[in-house]
């Protein structure tokens, strides 16, 4: 919401300042031949930054577009993303998850709290047909020892710019593991007066499992969002091979009643 409202007071400030420079040109005759040219060449960096502000706009939404397109997003989509691990070749990628945390990619870590060095992670090839993500991320698990073992995404601040309580923050999640495997994922709001939590279950549909995150009575004017993550847990993970194929997150506007 803040970067929103920098922008728009940026672009006023361009337009006033346009308008008043513009004035000055035109009754030109009262200035020297230098201070001519000084006003044109502030009209001018006002005429490009504003022409730079445009096409930024212009790509982002272009961009968002593309990435709807690709994603598959529900309707009413305003942002959607796909963490770099499914999309982007991870070349530090441990090979073992004997520790806690381990960083997977810019916004994925993997936590648990098995003492034991018998996780494995790999990023292989995509191979399913029903997603446009380039890679697949394994997680093997042997024996364990621990009470958790989850993935935490953190949302970027696009996610959460101008975020209020008509949205609905949706996870789509294409995954292989034994169909008896529950999948839970847990929103975390972090404001300043704290942080909030809604834990919903992956819900499996044909393709893949689904969570909805309906924020009504969460956001509100009084409290303004400041970071969010979602969690995602895996319940009784010992001796499971999970592949996951793919894993999106969607912002939607909710629909009209």
């Amino acid at each position: 919401m803040f970067s929103n409202l920098n922008t728009m007071f940026r672009q006023l400030q361009l337009r006033i300042s346009q308008f008043i420079w513009r004035r000055k040109l035109r009754y030109a005759t009262r200035f020297k031949t230098n201070d001519i040219q000084d006003i044109q060449r502030r009209l001018r960096r006002i005429a490009f930054e504003r022409s730079k502000m445009n096409a930024d706009a212009v790509e982002q939404i272009s961009t968002t577009l593309a990435d709807q397109i690709s994603l598959n997003a529900p309707n009413k989509t305003d942002w959607c993303k796909r963490p770099k691990a499914w999309s982007v070749t991870q070349s530090t990628l441990p090979a073992s998850a004997s520790g806690s945390p381990q960083k997977i990619c810019s916004s994925v870590i993997l936590f648990h709290d098995c003492p034991l060095g018998n996780i494995q992670i790999e990023q292989t090839k995509s191979s399913h047909q029903d997603t446009t993500a380039n890679f697949d991320l394994s997680i093997k698990v042997g024996k364990f020892e621990g009470s958790y073992l989850s993935l935490v995404v953190t949302l970027p601040n696009d996610a959460i710019i101008d975020l209020s309580h008509n949205h609905i923050l949706q996870s789509n999640l294409l995954v292989d593991c034994e169909p008896s495997m529950d999948i839970y994922a847990r929103l975390n709001l972090k404001s300043k007066s704290g942080t909030q939590q809604i834990i919903r279950t992956f819900e499996p549909t044909d393709i893949s499992r689904v969570v909805n995150f309906d924020l009504q009575g969460h956001v509100t004017r009084d409290r303004i969002i400041d970071k969010s993550w979602i969690d995602v847990s895996f319940d009784n993970p010992e001796n499971q091979s999970i592949i996951l194929h793919d894993l999106t997150c969607f912002r939607r506007r909710r629909a009209a009643i």
